[in-house]
C-alpha cells in the first residue's frame, strides 16, 4: 500500500497562517474594546487575598511532586524520586518554550533514556503519562457530571456578545484542533501504537497502573485547587465544580491551539468559561491572569532553575 504524501510545505503554512489569524481576530474582538477594564482586573490581583493567592501557590507546587509519583509509577526501571521531581519542574520550563506539550515529552524522554530505560520504553511511558493524564481528567469530569451534573450545566443565558466571544473561541479551538491534527498524524499515530503496547505490558502490575492513574487524578484536583484559588483571590465565587468546568475549557484550549503552552487559548477559553458561570469580564479576566501568572510565568521561572540544576547534575 502506497504511503501516503504529507502536504506541502506551502499548505502547512497557509493552513498556520488561518489559524493565526483567526487569533488575532479573538484578540481583537475581545481584548481591544475592552482596555480600559484591564485596570480593573489588574487592580484585582494587585489586592487580590493573600491567603488564596499561598493555596494557589501551594497547588502549584504539590503538582510537581504528584506528576514525579506518576512517572515513578509508571517507569520500568527505579526512578529516584526527588531527582523525579526536579525533572518535572524543569519540563515546566521547556513545555513553555514548545507547543502541545513536546517540551515536557522530550526532556522525560531524554531523564527515562539516562535512567536505562531503551528508546521503546522510554517512548512508551511517555505516551502512557499522557493518556492517563488525559484519563484522569476525564475520570474526574464524569464522577462530577454524574453527582451534581444538572448544577455544572446551569450556564447563565449568555448575552450577544458573550455569544459572539464563544463562537469564535469555539471556531478557533476547531481549526487549531484540525491543523494540529493534520500536521501530527503520524506522530498521534505512532503515540496510540505504543501507548496501547505499554499498557497491555503493565497488565503483569495492574496496581501500578491503576496507582499511576489515581496519581493523575490528584494532578487534575491540584489544578482545579489552583484555579479555584485563584478566583476566590479576586472575589470570583462560584463553586468549585463549576471552576472544574472552567479548567477542563482552558485545558481543551490551551491544547489545541499550537502555541507555547497553550499561551493565549488558555487564557481566551478560561475567561469564556467564567462568563458562562455569570462572572463579570473584569474578574473573569483577573481570575485567568492570576492563575497564569502561576501556572505560565511563574512555573517558566521555576522551570528553567530547574532546568539548570537537572542539567548540572546530569539528569537530563
Amino acid at each position: 500500500m502506497a504511503r501516503q504524501s504529507a502536504p506541502p510545505q506551502g499548505a502547512r503554512n497557509y493552513k498556520r497562517n488561518i489559524l493565526l489569524l483567526a487569533i488575532f481576530l479573538l484578540l481583537l474582538y475581545v481584548v481591544v474594546p475592552h482596555v480600559g477594564e484591564f485596570n480593573t482586573s489588574l487592580s484585582s490581583i494587585r489586592h487580590a487575598d493573600g491567603g488564596w493567592v499561598a493555596v494557589c501557590l501551594a497547588a502549584l507546587l504539590v503538582s510537581y511532586a504528584v506528576a514525579a509519583t506518576t512517572y515513578v509509577l509508571l517507569a520500568k526501571h527505579r526512578l529516584k524520586y526527588f531527582p523525579t521531581v526536579l525533572v518535572e519542574a524543569a519540563s515546566m520550563f521547556t513545555n513553555r518554550l514548545l507547543p502541545a506539550g513536546a517540551g515536557a515529552i522530550g526532556i522525560n524522554y531524554a531523564y527515562l533514556r539516562r535512567n536505562r530505560h531503551t528508546r521503546p520504553e522510554a517512548a512508551g511511558v511517555v505516551a502512557t503519562n499522557n493518556l492517563l493524564g488525559f484519563a484522569g481528567h476525564a475520570l474526574l469530569l464524569l464522577v462530577v457530571l454524574a453527582v451534581v451534573g444538572g448544577h455544572v450545566l446551569a450556564f447563565s443565558m449568555p448575552d450577544r456578545h458573550q455569544l459572539v466571544v464563544g463562537g469564535i473561541i469555539a471556531l478557533v479551538l476547531i481549526m487549531g484542533a484540525y491543523v494540529g491534527l493534520r500536521l501530527k498524524r503520524g506522530v498521534i499515530a505512532d503515540f496510540v501504537r505504543r501507548t496501547f503496547a505499554m499498557i497491555i505490558a503493565y497488565h503483569k502490575h495492574p496496581g501500578r497502573l491503576a496507582a499511576a492513574l489515581a496519581s493523575s487524578v490528584v494532578l487534575t484536583s491540584a489544578y482545579v485547587l489552583s484555579l479555584y484559588a485563584a478566583s476566590r483571590g479576586v472575589g470570583v465565587q462560584i463553586p468549585l465544580v463549576d471552576v472544574f468546568v472552567v479548567l477542563t475549557l482552558g485545558v481543551a484550549g490551551g491544547t489545541v491551539l499550537p502555541t507555547p503552552g497553550g499561551l493565549g487559548g488558555a487564557e481566551a477559553s478560561i475567561v469564556g468559561g467564567f462568563m458562562l458561570y455569570g462572572v463579570s469580564d473584569a474578574k473573569a479576566l483577573a481570575a485567568a491572569l492570576l492563575y497564569r501568572l502561576f501556572t505560565y510565568w511563574l512555573a517558566f521561572l521555576l522551570g528553567a532553575l530547574s532546568f539548570v540544576a537537572a542539567q548540572k547534575k546530569n539528569y537530563i
